[in-house]
């Protein structure tokens, strides 16, 4: 097999691992996202400023885009106005999964606010949900999210969104989460079973917190429950069932809520 086949069949392979909820989407999974629904509403029932906030993780592979995408469409399923914006302009996948250019996107719309208005694409199977991809992958991802213009950004869609979803780069690679946390409502933290070490959480919790920043907090994926429950469809690897936890009870072991 030649390079180019083994990257086609990567990216394939990849691919394969996103989705959005449908129709099709197994009732449990629909369930857990509903759950976590749920759980934001409430925290944004007593918050106050703008219905925006970022989910990251730990580290890489934790399954943070799939989970910001899913969240979203299950608020917009319920006729809310949702964006979902792509903020991991280093390793960018919000526009793999909902097969959506790359760009314009973020990055080019911080560099040039005219180009908002075009980046911002609709997901037309669930009305009400917009898609703002990464853009063109800037030198300098880090000073484009300190900027005033990020801020500016963010302002210029509260009149527009009920509720906008950022997709954040891992918390324990790079400082843009917790500058993003700032400047939004907080963070979730997204885990996965069995391969997120409670020492990575506790770490990913610190720096937010070290950095003035907020952990709403943290969602833990793939726990593979069987695959009698229709999971394998969508890889069993994956998981989809969920716990929630609050912000101060990152130390406290596994238990779900």
């Amino acid at each position: 097999m030649n390079m180019k086949s083994r990257n086609s069949k990567k990216n394939a392979l990849s691919a394969s691992n996103y989705f959005v909820l449908d129709d099709e989407t197994p009732f449990s999974v629909r369930e857990a996202y509903k759950s976590i629904r749920t759980n934001l509403l409430s925290i944004f029932a007593v918050s106050e400023g703008p219905k925006q906030i970022c989910f990251t993780s730990p580290e890489m592979s934790d399954g943070k885009s799939t989970t910001c995408a899913n969240v979203a469409a299950a608020f917009a399923q319920t006729g809310a106005r949702v964006l979902v914006v792509d903020a991991d302009l280093r390793r960018p996948k919000v526009h793999r999964i909902f097969k959506k250019n790359l760009g314009p996107g973020l990055a080019d719309c911080l560099v040039n606010s005219s180009l908002l208005q075009k980046a911002i694409v609709s997901y037309k199977p669930i009305p009400g949900l917009d898609v703002l991809p990464a853009g063109k992958i800037p030198p300098n991802p880090t000073e484009l999210i300190l900027s005033e213009r990020f801020d500016e950004f963010l302002a210029s869609l509260i009149d527009v969104y009920d509720y906008v979803f950022l997709d954040a780069p891992p918390v324990c690679l790079v400082t843009d989460p917790v500058i993003i946390s700032k400047k939004t409502l907080g963070a979730v933290l997204v885990c996965r079973y069995g391969k997120t070490k409670r020492e990575a959480i506790k770490k990913a919790k610190d720096e937010i917190l070290r950095g003035s920043g907020h952990v709403i907090g943290t969602l833990l994926n793939g726990v593979d429950y069987g695959h009698s429950s229709g999971y394998s469809k969508y890889g069993s690897k994956y998981g989809y069932k969920y716990g929630y936890y609050n912000s101060n009870s990152t130390d406290s072991g596994n238990e779900e809520h």
